[in-house]
């Protein structure tokens, strides 16, 4: 997953990350997004734990996890980073 190359921002200075997600297990491929445009997207649900341990794996500590419900959309998967530079 890119989190690899978002965590190379890091060596620059402390970085934090507001990431929003999906949430779920299945994926599906979308075909026609808003207004009707034509589209070829594959769109992927993840887990709070599958995008946790990719993060932490990029040198990030999750310090926020929160779930967006809505009556008119899927679930959404919120998680606030932070990572602090590499010591040089």
């Amino acid at each position: 997953m890119a989190v690899s190359e978002v965590a190379r921002l890091g060596t620059i200075s402390a970085a934090a990350l507001l990431l929003r997600f999906h949430l779920g297990d299945a994926s599906k491929v979308k075909t026609e997004g808003y207004g009707g445009h034509p589209m070829r997207v594959h769109v992927r649900r993840r887990q709070h734990s599958q995008m946790i341990g990719w993060l932490n794996e990029a040198g990030f500590t999750v310090e926020e996890r929160r779930t967006l419900t809505s009556a008119e959309s899927t679930r959404g998967g919120i998680l606030l980073a932070f990572r602090q530079p590499d010591a040089q």
